[in-house]
């Protein structure tokens, strides 16, 4: 099996040991030849590939790719645009510039790398070999996210990086590697090293649970075993507590807390509303029950603000991989001070938004297996109303982003605007402490 076969056989599998042969091919192959010396594109060029991306419209972006050749080159793909392929590339690495010595993460500059590659080479959306390290994907962080930019009408070219946020993630994921290294449910991805604002970490073959979800497949034995995997996470984070405060500062009033950010931004959308599009008899319904989520938290103010939990900040289906041997790998920690109840409402939400049918049947499965998991009697009024504080911050910022930019945001964006009734509806009912819904959607 030589190079290409052996990416492709890694890119299709769905077999442990077909991804280990193709691992073990593509290492053994002849260093000379497949050598990549150097690590990675610098970061203003991948931060320039992936704003790029992301100006596509949502569902042309898996066509723009990162390609990898044999010989180690690397080039930003040409944009797929309907039928016409624009062989535009973005950033590459000229076939002279393959053995240049580098350190760290750091490669050529820029006005010195042609990209020169055929168009037709191996490719792996995202992600190239690096010698001994198998496959990486890229990540870049930003000041401002693609979808505050987008309310506030800031072009993409003028995104700003933020390297402060990249080191984060970057130690929170090293501590997490750590602390689950011998887990059955959980795997943390390596982190390779990061330049500038954009980490380079390892990887992840396997299914993504958001996807297993738009497409209807998500089944009562995914929901336990999330179920197991938050349940290990919530019980480490408590059994690890100091070790965790001690290696990493944990923010104290951070907007993945649901309350935090209710108060800090969800609070705030009468000052902040536009025309975007949101007919009046939706924003004064939205608007009212924003009122509504202020006094439930207004009404429990001592315990909602009792911070006293360690919580991922960001647990949703997006941030879940389902590895083919069965344990379910971490992404986007947001490691803060919280509540469990956030954690949960937050993985109710994020299936909730694209299949409400699978939610009602299954969410409550979930609920059991995690108490059984970690013996505890879940709040379950609490989780509601963290619930029902989740989707009002969502929601926000989904209405908040201009009707003729939502093309370029994922589907659920669109989902949730244009059912924006069903969900307001349902909001209603969960702060009424009804987790267990069959509305009409």
């Amino acid at each position: 099996m030589r190079f290409k076969e052996a990416k492709g056989a890694i890119k299709r599998s769905r077999s442990i040991e077909d991804i280990r042969q193709a691992r073990e091919t593509i290492k053994g192959l002849d260093d000379e030849h497949y050598h990549l010396p150097f690590e990675f594109p610098v970061a203003s060029e991948l931060l320039d590939a992936y704003l790029a991306r992301k100006s596509l419209p949502y569902n042309k972006q898996p066509n723009a790719r990162i390609y990898l050749s044999a010989d180690g080159k690397v080039n930003y793909d040409a944009y797929t645009l309907g039928e016409v392929h624009d062989p535009t590339y973005v950033f590459g690495i000229a076939d002279e510039s393959r053995h240049a010595e580098v350190n760290g993460l750091q490669t050529p500059q820029f006005s010195d790398v042609v990209a020169s590659a055929p168009i037709e080479q191996p490719s792996i959306t995202n992600i190239i070999h690096v010698k001994n390290t198998g496959l990486v994907v890229f990540k870049a962080f930003l000041k401002k996210s693609l979808s505050t930019m987008a309310r506030s009408k800031i072009p993409r070219a003028n995104a700003l990086y933020d390297e402060k946020r990249a080191v984060s993630e970057s130690a929170q994921l090293a501590l997490l590697g750590d602390i689950f290294k011998n887990s059955a449910d959980v795997y943390v991805p390596r982190v390779l090293g990061h330049s500038r604002s954009v980490i380079a970490m390892e990887y992840i073959q396997g299914e993504d649970i958001s996807e297993l979800t738009f497409k209807r497949f998500l089944n009562k034995h995914d929901f336990l075993a999330i179920a197991d995997v938050l349940a290990t996470i919530h019980i480490e984070f408590a059994r690890n507590a100091e070790k965790i405060k001690g290696k990493f500062n944990i923010p104290e009033s951070h907007t993945a807390n649901s309350v935090v950010s209710f108060e800090k931004r969800t609070s705030q959308f009468h000052h902040e509303h536009r025309d975007n599009g949101l007919k009046q008899e939706l924003f004064d319904r939205f608007t009212s029950l924003i009122e509504r989520g202020r006094q439930v938290i207004a009404d429990n103010h001592e315990a909602y603000h009792d911070y006293r939990d360690l919580i991922y900040g960001d647990f949703k289906d997006e941030n879940l991989i389902k590895m083919p041997d069965g344990r379910i790998a971490l992404i986007d920690p947001t490691i803060c001070a919280g509540r469990n109840s956030m954690d949960i409402a937050k993985f109710a939400r994020s299936i909730l938004f694209k299949d409400p049918t699978t939610y009602t049947k299954h969410f409550h499965d979930f609920l059991r297996r995690y108490q059984e998991q970690t013996d505890t009697v879940v709040n379950e009024r609490e989780v509601a109303n963290m619930l029902g504080i989740d989707m009002l911050n969502i929601m926000r910022s989904y209405f908040l982003i201009p009707e003729k930019q939502v093309l370029v945001f994922p589907p659920t964006v669109r989902n949730v605007r244009q059912h924006a009734k069903y969900y307001l509806d349902f909001i209603d009912n969960v702060f009424a402490s009804n987790l267990q819904l069959e509305l009409a959607h």
